[in-house]
C-alpha cells in the first residue's frame, strides 16, 4: 500500500499482504483501518499480477472521527417561582460527529427531589440532536445551586471520548 492524502504512517493493514490464485479461484482478503487522527485517510492498494506489466490499482478510504456532542447551553436557569408551580427547561444535545456516540448525565441521581432529568442517557446518531427535560417544581423557598456532568463515549467501547 502507498500513502496518499495525509501524512505519516498509513492507518490501513491488508491481510494478507500476498498470495497465489489459481485460474478462477477467489481468497478472501481483509483490509482493516486503524486512524489515530479525525481526518479522512485514502490510501490504494496496488495489486500485481505475474506476467502482466499493469499493476490493478484499488483506491481506498476511511474517516478517522472522535465522538463529539454539542449542548445547547451550559447552564440551565430557573427563575424564581411560585410555590408548588412547575417550569420545564430543555437541554439539547446534538451529536457533532460522523458516529454514533453514547450519552449519559451523571450526578442526576444526587439533585433535590425539587429537579427530575429525563432521559439521563441514550445513544445519538451522527449529526442528531436530542432534548433533555429538566423540570423544576417549587416546593419550599430555596436557591439551588446545582451540578450535573456530561459523558460521551463511543458505541463500541473503545473508551475514545
Amino acid at each position: 500500500m502507498e500513502e496518499g492524502g495525509h501524512e505519516g504512517k498509513s492507518p490501513f493493514i491488508i491481510e494478507p499482504t500476498e498470495l497465489s490464485l489459481d485460474i478462477d479461484q477467489t481468497l478472501p482478503v481483509r483490509i482493516y483501518a486503524f486512524p489515530d487522527q479525525a481526518q479522512l485517510y485514502t490510501d490504494q492498494v496496488v495489486i500485481l499480477i505475474k506476467d502482466n506489466p499493469n499493476p490493478v490499482i484499488l483506491p481506498i478510504q476511511c474517516l478517522g472521527a472522535k465522538p463529539g456532542v454539542a449542548v445547547s447551553h451550559d447552564t440551565v436557569q430557573f427563575e424564581r417561582a411560585l410555590l408548588n408551580k412547575t417550569l420545564t427547561k430543555t437541554l439539547t444535545l446534538t451529536n457533532t460527529c460522523p458516529l454514533k456516540v453514547n450519552w449519559r448525565l451523571k450526578k442526576t441521581e444526587n439533585l433535590p427531589a425539587e429537579f427530575t432529568v429525563k432521559p439521563t442517557s441514550g445513544t445519538l446518531l451522527p449529526f442528531k440532536e436530542e432534548g433533555i427535560d429538566i423540570t423544576f417544581k417549587s416546593i419550599s423557598q430555596k436557591k439551588f445551586l446545582e451540578t450535573i456532568v456530561l459523558e460521551v463515549d463511543d458505541v463500541e467501547g473503545l473508551g475514545i471520548k
